[in-house]
């Protein structure tokens, strides 16, 4: 009888963990680097990947970007002028990525995005609080 019991406690708790999955979902895992194209493009246009983690902030890598408006009396400051670049720029997924209690995600530099990800179906938020962009989680 015994061990009739410890059979069916062994069969109840494999069922229900196999009810309890769920996935650890994070929207920049840190031990990745992240590849993004533009359409029909086989180059990569920017790579995003966390550089460094302190309490629930994690900070984006920076990039280098050349500098349109840089003024120099010594050079042409055409088009093809790039004596001049702005070190420590953001990539378009901001410098911060705030992980909220509620499972929300607030992407922080010159933008501000909110990236909800416990909302029910058909929620709407304001996605880019400088733009005065809205979205609406479609799908799930």
């Amino acid at each position: 009888m015994f061990k009739d019991k410890k059979i069916f406690a062994i069969i109840l708790f494999s069922f229900s963990s196999i009810l309890c999955f769920s996935q650890n979902w994070q929207l920049l895992n840190p031990a990745y680097k992240y590849n993004f194209y533009t359409t029909n493009q086989s180059i990569v246009a920017a790579t995003v990947w966390v550089d460094s983690i302190k309490n629930n902030t994690s900070y984006l890598n920076r990039i280098v970007t050349p500098c349109d408006t840089c003024i120099s009396a010594h050079l042409a400051n055409d088009f093809y002028d790039t004596a001049y670049v702005l070190s420590n720029q953001p990539t378009f997924l901001q410098r911060k990525l705030l992980i909220l209690p509620n499972g929300s995600y607030n992407l922080i530099d010159k933008g501000n995005v909110m990236i909800h990800t416990t909302d029910t179906l058909n929620s709407t938020w304001i996605f880019d609080s400088i733009n005065n962009i809205n979205a609406q989680l479609i799908a799930k």
